[in-house]
């Protein structure tokens, strides 16, 4: 059930949302801590308008359950073929997730900003890339 809440949030954040391009969808568990923290908020760039790459923390649909997961492909180094698509958590205390052939899978879209709640300040995007 969507619910409506009042953050402060910087003006170009605000515009991209008002716009009804991007989306904001809030942190729940903590599969993604301690870089991401219940009640975190982020905003979603829709993957039509955005590459998809390794390390990106991205909002996808798996098996028909919404997740926010960081993505790490593996490709073949000749053909550029996708091998292996895994959704591994930034939290060591939870497994990666692999996407296999007989998964739904769909990026919804990709992360452009988050706001950390409690903390009350915009933060940049988080890149764990380098680690997978």
């Amino acid at each position: 059930m969507a619910t409506e809440e009042t953050v402060p949030v910087v003006n170009h954040f605000y515009r991209k949302v008002q716009r009804g391009k991007w989306k904001v969808v809030k942190v729940v568990g903590d599969s993604l801590a301690p870089e991401y923290e219940p009640d975190d908020l982020v905003l979603i760039e829709p993957a039509r308008d955005s590459t998809v790459r390794t390390g990106d923390v991205a909002h996808v649909m798996l098996n028909g359950e919404c997740l926010l997961k960081v993505l790490a492909f593996r490709r073949d180094r000749d053909t550029g073929r996708l091998l292996e698509l895994q959704l591994p958590s930034l939290n060591p205390g939870y497994p990666e997730l692999p996407v296999t052939d007989n998964d739904w899978f769909h990026v919804i879209g990709v992360e452009a900003y988050r706001i950390q709640r409690g903390r009350h300040f915009e933060q940049e995007r988080f890149s764990p890339r380098g680690l997978w």
